[in-house]
């Protein structure tokens, strides 16, 4: 019988409730001190949200706070919730490169040196995408589920950086967050 009582939760949210930040931050062998990063959450991970039932769909904090647990510099900016142009990465490619290029010179604005998302549309428009964009130097997307295994001393395969397209190798070494696996 039907009953229509599952709810469907991002890894964000699933890892708040279920774990929590603070025994996330417990875990931590490696915290991510003096990495800026900025949580993206695009337009689609909060919204609609009479069907996503985000409490926040315009200022989610989910993943500020799960990032904040790991030790990074969480910062605040006005982007985490605009369109990178995803509807768009096949048929208008000029209208994704405009949006997502804005969406990491406002990043760099705040100061961040990373840009951390969820959702794989997003990662490949904001990462993927830079080499077609005319930024004056690339900046690191990834997934803050990489910046989890950082923290949690994963070895680096677990970390997949070799797949993202800007490498975050050379920033993470720099911010002494890859020192352990040598």
């Amino acid at each position: 019988a039907y009953r229509d009582t599952v709810q469907v939760n991002t890894l964000i949210d699933t890892l708040l409730q279920h774990i929590g930040a603070e025994k996330i931050a417990e875990r931590v062998q490696h915290r991510l001190e003096g990495l800026r990063v900025v949580s993206y959450y695009g337009c689609l991970l909060t919204r609609p949200p009479d069907v996503t039932e985000a409490e926040h769909p315009e200022n989610p904090t989910g993943m500020d706070e799960l990032l904040a647990a790991l030790g990074a510099d969480v910062r605040d900016w006005s982007y985490k919730t605009s369109c990178c142009g995803a509807a768009h990465s096949l048929t208008r490619q000029d209208i994704v490169i405009k949006l997502s290029s804005g969406l990491i010179e406002h990043a760099r604005d705040v100061g961040a040196d990373v840009i951390a998302v969820a959702c794989p549309l997003c990662h490949m428009n904001l990462d993927a995408r830079q080499f077609q964009m005319g930024l004056e130097s690339p900046m690191p997307v990834l997934y803050f589920t990489q910046l989890m295994a950082v923290a949690f001393g994963l070895p680096e395969k677990a970390a997949a950086f070799n797949r993202n397209l800007v490498d975050p190798r050379p920033l993470l070494r720099e911010k002494g967050l890859l020192d352990f696996y040598h």
